[in-house]
Order: C-alpha cells, then sequence, then structure tokens
C-alpha cells in the first residue's frame, strides 16, 4: 500500500470536523480513521459492511503500519457499521468535496482536464414505471483520477442546469471541462 502522509492527513484532519454521535466511552477508535478506512475499501471494491470487514483482515497490518493507531488496534466490522449508520452523510459529503477540490487544485501548476457525464444507473428503473430512475452527473479529474462531485438529476428535467451548477460551485480554476454536445446549446432570447 503507498501511502502519501501529507494528502491523508489533510483529509483525516478534515474528517475529523464531523460529528461524531458516539457516546464518548464508546469511542476507543477515532471515526475519521474509521471512516479513511471506509473510502479505501469501497474504492478497492470492498462494497458492504462484510465485505469492509474481509478489506480490514486483509490490510490491518498495512493500516497499523502506516496509521499508528493506539495499542496496534484497527476498528472492527460492528464500529464501522455504528459509524455509517449514525453518519450525517450530507456534512460528510460537503466536508469531502471541499477537501478533494483543494487537492486537485493543488496537484497541478498547469491547467488540468475534468470530464462531466451523466448517466442512468442499472437496476434503478421501476418495473411499472420506465421514465423513473436514478440519473447521475459526475466531475471525474482525469489528471488525478479522482471523482470530483456527483450530482443527481431530479427526475423528468435534463441534466445541463445541474451541470452548469455543478461546475459553478466546485470553484476550480484553470480546468478545461469536457462534456457531450447537448451543453453546447445556448439560450434562447425571448423576442417580444
Amino acid at each position: 500500500m503507498s501511502v502519501d502522509h501529507r494528502i491523508l492527513d489533510n483529509l483525516l484532519s478534515e474528517l475529523d470536523k464531523l460529528e461524531d454521535p458516539r457516546r464518548g466511552a464508546g469511542r476507543r477508535h477515532s471515526q475519521s480513521f474509521a471512516l479513511l478506512i471506509v473510502m479505501f475499501a469501497t474504492m478497492s471494491g470492498y462494497l458492504g459492511y462484510r465485505a469492509i470487514k474481509d478489506f480490514i483482515a486483509k490490510h490491518k497490518s498495512d493500516l497499523i503500519m502506516h496509521f499508528n493507531p493506539p495499542k496496534d488496534r484497527v476498528p472492527s466490522y460492528s464500529t464501522v457499521r455504528r459509524i455509517l449508520i449514525h453518519l450525517d452523510f450530507t456534512q460528510f459529503t460537503t466536508i469531502y468535496k471541499t477537501w478533494l477540490n483543494q487537492y486537485v487544485q493543488a496537484s497541478s501548476d498547469q491547467a488540468s482536464w475534468c470530464g462531466v457525464d451523466g448517466k442512468a444507473l442499472r437496476g434503478t428503473i421501476e418495473a411499472d414505471n420506465h421514465n423513473d430512475y436514478v440519473h447521475l452527473v459526475s466531475i471525474f479529474s482525469t489528471f488525478d483520477k479522482l471523482v470530483v462531485d456527483t450530482g443527481k438529476v431530479v427526475n423528468k428535467s435534463n441534466e445541463i442546469p445541474l451541470v452548469q451548477q455543478m461546475i459553478k460551485d466546485s470553484d476550480l480554476q484553470q480546468v478545461i471541462f469536457t462534456l457531450d454536445a447537448l451543453h453546447c446549446q445556448k439560450k434562447q432570447q425571448k423576442s417580444l
């Protein structure tokens, strides 16, 4: 496991800003360390609580070596599960996006490229209503190989206004965005 400690220390300090709803006596492991492990596991294809447990078991010695947790212990399956159940997802994504935008911005002095694309998610179409499905748009930093932001398109609308708002909110500088041709439309002027 190759680790850039400056980047991860910055992420851990950002994750420390999350409210931890656990009782003081129930905080053997830091919430930020457990969330970092969940992120590593998810990015490695370990999806779900039991899969995260398998990731922790497989990489326990690496996690201990790189992060020096107290008493050389890593969070258990039930600790990770409790943290994820009570996690304020909106607060987490806000903190993560802020950190990620800083990281993507700092990673290159030159202009970087970000691809923007929307996709309907497989398996989200209701059997009786083929027009009701989850449609997500993502901004992907091709230089860093990271998803910078995601947004959900509201049913019965298109992704153009969402993409415009996501780019505006991203605060990315010196970035060239590549988009589908549908985003090349001009605003129609109302004639009197």
